[in-house]
């Protein structure tokens, strides 16, 4: 799935990181207190760097987090997420969620983190008894998520009607679900239905207006239909919202950390302005 972000690279730091420490830890082959707390105070490290945007300082906080407490599965996970969604080693990164659901298989985040890197990595019937599994946990918070990936990635291994019910279904639970708006827009774009990829795109800016993407797609969508009044207007609101490019950040990513990508959608939109000029 594409994850500009929402990539807009199914969640954060903010939905997996800042869960309790002693959720669903085990009380298996743990180390002494000590090295517990200390392992616990480098892992919250490695919450507030990914939180500064600094992806090799959290790298090296959740490292020594697994070494002094091979047993914390939330350290695992971030550590899965950050050589996943910062440094793009999905190998590294299913090696560690594999550990975060070994030591604790009702860990639902995990679950679908696996399956995005099984996603990621084309390996799409893999990922799909994941984000299953995740969606079967009742009091799994975000299950939205596991369903719009699990759409995602039926449409790319080539099922694109199961695909939009399922990104359909992650919107009706959520509709402010940005991400879900984006992917029926590019998917609808994709299968050559211009008026219903616009309508996605329009959603997806209705509900993160503070989103540059999204005033990109939905002003492209709408020069595809010859509607340049309407198109000049988002190119020129994405532009004045270059700041709010990651509205809807992909699970495991900060808002605010991906400015190259937010400078090359402004750059797009300034091309397609001057293009607009030129008619």
């Amino acid at each position: 799935m594409p994850q500009t972000h929402r990539s807009l690279r199914s969640s954060l730091a903010a939905l997996l990181l800042a869960a309790p420490l002693l959720a669903g830890a085990t009380c298996s082959s743990r180390p002494d207190p000590r090295a517990r707390e200390q392992a616990a105070i480098h892992y919250d490290l490695g919450v507030q760097a990914m939180r500064g945007c600094d992806a090799r300082a959290a790298l090296n906080e959740y490292q020594r987090a697994v070494e002094l407490d091979p047993q914390l599965d939330l350290a695992h996970n971030a550590l899965a997420l950050t050589y996943h969604l910062s440094f793009g080693d999905t190998d590294s990164a299913v090696r560690h969620y594999q550990k975060a659901l070994e030591i604790n298989p009702k860990f639902s985040e995990a679950c679908t983190n696996l399956a995005n890197a099984y996603l990621a990595q084309g390996r799409y019937d893999e990922a799909i008894p994941f984000y299953e599994r995740a969606l079967s946990d009742m009091l799994y918070k975000t299950p939205f998520i596991a369903e719009n990936n699990l759409g995602w990635c039926y449409y790319k291994k080539g099922d694109a009607q199961r695909g939009v019910d399922h990104i359909r279904s992650a919107i009706i639970a959520n509709p402010q679900f940005c991400l879900g708006h984006r992917n029926l827009g590019i998917i609808y774009g994709e299968l050559g239905e211009p008026q219903k990829s616009a309508d996605g795109f329009a959603l997806y800016a209705k509900h993160c207006p503070e989103a540059a993407d999204a005033h990109f797609r939905y002003g492209a969508a709408l020069l595809k239909l010859q509607d340049t009044e309407g198109a000049r207007r988002e190119l020129q609101a994405c532009i004045e919202r270059s700041g709010g490019f990651e509205a809807a950040p992909k699970e495991g990513e900060e808002r605010g950390c991906r400015k190259a990508q937010e400078l090359n959608i402004v750059e797009d939109c300034q091309r397609y302005l001057r293009l607009l000029e030129q008619q």
